[in-house]
């Protein structure tokens, strides 16, 4: 039979009955978990009398068939340098579930696409009969074939095999078989880890990893006869909850030699499976002693990231209570670059832990000051928190030194503390960083501002001097982004003595300017007070508009209000006349 992509000369039938694919988990391009069908190319083919190509059409056949001469014919396709059509052959090989027609194909993946590689990968539990026997009866060169394949297209289905390779001490390439169960057991920590809660993946995961600890608790029954123990203790410490029964069989109820080792992972590893079941063991009522070592002993970044990070939500019971218990620990010894170490975003919790524990005072003294000379805005707000300890002009201190920093965001902070902690010129600074260039300082500004608006300025101005009163107006605008149309409403209110007073304030804080349509339109009301009221004010703003509305009033009807006129028109005749000379 020849091969061709674009040239069939029959257009086969597809039988009604074909084999139904077997499902298994599949390791997805993006470092996921599913489950499907272990082949899928002819989901189409069966549903339909011909197939939507010629190489479907051509492959639903050959792997449907009972003759012997299709095995021929798909191994002669793997070799035509086609991706579409060795991916096809492929996924015909896989479903024809014939044992030495896979063997065949395994024997050629390092010669296989991608695309053909992939498919394998996808291929799942329908390989792992031809893989097995690879790996458990074939010879060296298969062996080392088949923990190629394995490890390179994720087959999980294959750890019991490998853990039954681990107890044969001789075996040449025992490196290298505890080289892929770890890969293995590290792909699926990390597909446990990154999928989503509510992604079908997270459910084929989690599957799987429950399934891969009952073999790796098995395997550790067995400690004494596996020849390379680490990756199966570390496999279990790093997939099990704290609670899991495979931990209490490697920590509590093991051969010494198999505790030891355990307790030596824990004390030493950084992987952060490691890390994640040392902190998660807090909230036991009795973890381990070996796990209260390696809290205790560990000064490595890792291990402080992994307990701080126990406190970036609220503590559980157990967990303070365990706190409570924690006197001193070796990394708390105040090295600065030890705590400059710590992940900017871990700043908070490293003040909510040394404050869940008993660590001493000038310990947690130290760590707070350091914290706000040189933290994250985050961290000094943290630190900041919990002061009662520390001196306040300490604080004061700080405060001023944040207000110069290079970065913008701690200035904002700094911003933020100066009413809190009674800086002395607090108002002054403030006002200043309103011009601030930088708008984060600026926003910062006008948020500790926000209560001096117009309306506060307004009950004020009966107690300020005159200068005091122009200097509030100037700083209320700039600090109520409201405060002109504040003015204009207050200006239009409806009861005649509270439109004079507003009137007169405004005049007061020099702000009348501001508002001059306002008083314009004051020369039309009714009462002739709030009329005289506004000739006065607007005869401190000379503009054409100011002139015009008071050379209407010179024809009022009340003679108050024409006196009023009559003198503000003079005065501004002579300072133009004193102007033009």
């Amino acid at each position: 039979m020849v091969m061709a992509e674009a040239d069939v000369s029959v257009t086969p039938s597809i039988p009604r009955k074909v084999n139904k694919p077997a499902k298994s988990f599949r390791w997805g391009g993006d470092g996921t978990l599913s489950t499907v069908p272990a082949t899928s190319f002819l989901k189409t083919a069966s549903m339909t009398n011909f197939a939507p190509n010629p190489v479907e059409a051509t492959m639903a056949v050959l792997a449907a068939s009972g003759m012997v001469r299709a095995n021929e014919a798909l191994m002669m396709a793997l070799e035509i340098p086609r991706e579409i059509i060795q991916t096809a052959a492929v996924e015909a090989i896989v479903h024809r579930s014939t044992i030495n027609a896979q063997l065949e194909l395994l024997s050629r993946f390092d010669r296989l696409p991608p695309g053909a590689r992939a498919a394998i990968g996808k291929a799942g539990d329908a390989l792992e009969p031809a893989l097995r026997q690879m790996l458990l009866r074939g010879d060296g060169l298969s062996r080392t074939r088949a923990l190629k394949i394995i490890e390179e297209t994720r087959q999980f289905q294959q750890i019991p095999h490998l853990l039954e390779l681990l107890k044969q001490p001789t075996l040449g390439d025992l490196a290298k078989v505890n080289q892929v169960l770890w890969s293995l057991i590290d792909a699926l920590y990390d597909s446990c880890r990154s999928t989503r809660p509510a992604e079908d993946g997270l459910l084929a995961a989690e599957a799987l990893r429950r399934w891969a600890l009952k073999h790796l608790e098995a395997a550790a029954t067995d400690y004494d006869k596996l020849a390379v123990p680490e990756s199966v203790l570390k496999g279990i410490l790093i997939l099990a909850e704290p609670s899991h029964p495979a931990v209490k069989r490697v920590l509590w109820n093991g051969p010494p030699p198999c505790r030891e080792r355990a307790g030596t992972i824990l004390l030493e590893s950084r992987h952060p499976g490691v890390l994640r079941h040392l902190a998660a063991a807090l909230s036991q009522a009795y973890p381990h002693p070996k796990v209260l070592e390696a809290i205790h002993l560990r000064s490595d970044p890792e291990m402080i990231g992994a307990l701080l990070r126990t406190c970036e939500e609220r503590l559980c019971g157990q967990q303070q209570q365990y706190l409570r218990q924690i006197q001193s620990l070796p990394w708390l010894d105040i090295a600065p670059d030890l705590i400059a170490s710590i992940p900017p975003n871990l700043q908070p919790a490293l003040v909510r832990f040394i404050a869940a524990t008993k660590v001493a005072n000038n310990i947690k003294l130290a760590i707070h000051e350091w914290l706000l000379r040189h933290g994250t805005p985050a961290g000094r707000q943290a630190a900041d928190d919990h002061l009662p300890m520390i001196e306040e002009d300490v604080v004061q201190a700080v405060v001023r030194e944040s207000l110069e920093d290079e970065d913008a965001q701690v200035q904002a902070w700094a911003v933020h503390q100066l009413r809190q902690h009674a800086i002395p010129e607090a108002f002054a600074l403030l006002i200043e960083r309103l011009d601030s260039p930088n708008e984060d300082v600026r926003s910062a500004a006008h948020s500790e501002l926000a209560s001096f608006n117009i309306d506060r300025v307004l009950q004020m101005v009966d107690d300020f001097s005159t200068e005091e009163a122009r200097v509030a107006g100037r700083l209320v605008l700039k600090v109520d982004a409201d405060a002109v149309t504040k003015l204009r409403r207050l200006l239009a209110q409806p009861i005649r003595q509270k439109r004079i007073r507003v009137a007169r304030e405004v005049a007061k804080l020099g702000l009348q300017a501001t508002v001059p349509e306002a008083f314009i339109a004051m020369t039309d009301d009714v009462d002739p007070v709030v009329r005289r009221t506004a000739v006065e004010i607007l005869g401190t703003i000379p503009t054409k508009d100011a002139f015009l509305a008071l050379e209407r009033l010179q024809s009022d009807p009340h003679p108050r209000v024409r006196t009023e006129v009559e003198t503000t028109l003079q005065r501004w005749m002579a300072i133009s006349s004193t102007n033009r000379a």
